[in-house]
């Protein structure tokens, strides 16, 4: 038996969701960070400098969401 499934169909739209959060941090990455180009050519280097970004980028999240907690904690006080 043969199943055909249209183009916008179940896995479409999981696909496209996974794709479109890779896309936005690559864009935050590209534009808000400055990392449009790895001019690395060993792959143990790449490795170790497209770990290094995660981390910041990690981080940099991590203390954003802990300053909107802190300021949110705040305001339900007053």
């Amino acid at each position: 038996m043969f199943f055909v499934m249209d183009a916008k169909g179940i896995l479409w739209k999981k696909l496209y969701t996974e794709r479109s959060v890779v896309e936005r941090v690559n864009g935050d990455l590209k534009e808000n960070m400055k990392l449009n180009q790895i001019t690395h050519y060993k792959t143990e280097v790449v490795e170790v400098e497209l770990l290094l970004i995660q981390l910041a980028y990690n981080a940099k999240r991590y203390a954003v969401q802990r300053l909107n907690r802190q300021k949110m904690g705040k305001e339900k006080a007053t």
